[in-house]
């Protein structure tokens, strides 16, 4: 029972893993969903081959499922991350507003960024961006607006009131 117990916590690792280092719901959501399957399906099997397929796993198992592909799909741990950290990314949109250099790539607690600057488009306002990629015209990072305008939105998960992780399409 050790080694599904183990196999089925590195699916989970795998999953927060993907939910916070992909910053990409539907990718974090397909990892998710394969290594919740890979759990059940080597916990089935031990199951059955040690004749112990007990009710009370079983449903542990069912809620851990539950919880791995919650957490996942709500963006939890790219959430928590982000807060932990939310002073720090305040501080170098500040600079990048006041025209500031920011030398890049910059780590801030566990994101890379490799580019940033300041977005205006239209009647939006002034906004600040940090990118984890290269390509100024197609943003894949924080950016310091809760609704995500003057971007060329692919998909957009709102932090808190001021902040948002983009992907431009």
């Amino acid at each position: 029972m050790r080694l599904a117990s183990f196999i089925l916590l590195l699916c989970l690792l795998i999953s927060v893993g993907a939910s916070l280092f992909l910053h990409n719901r539907v990718a974090a959501g397909m990892i998710t969903f394969f290594a919740v399957f890979a759990g059940l399906v080597t916990y089935t099997i031990y199951s059955v081959w040690k004749q112990k397929f007990s009710l009370a796993g079983s449903i542990a198992l069912l809620i851990g499922s539950i919880v791995v592909v919650s957490l996942s799909w709500t963006g939890a741990p790219l959430k928590i991350a982000f807060q932990a950290h939310q002073e720090e990314f305040d501080a170098i949109s500040s600079k990048l507003i006041k025209g500031e250099e920011v030398s890049f790539p910059l780590w801030i607690g566990p994101f890379r960024f490799v580019d940033g600057g300041v977005r205006k488009r239209g009647d939006s306002p002034e906004t600040p961006y940090l990118a984890a990629n290269t390509n100024r015209y197609e943003v894949n990072g924080f950016v310091r607006n809760p609704d995500g305008s003057g971007f060329n939105l692919w998909t957009m998960l709102p932090l808190n009131d001021q902040w948002s992780y983009v992907e431009e399409d």
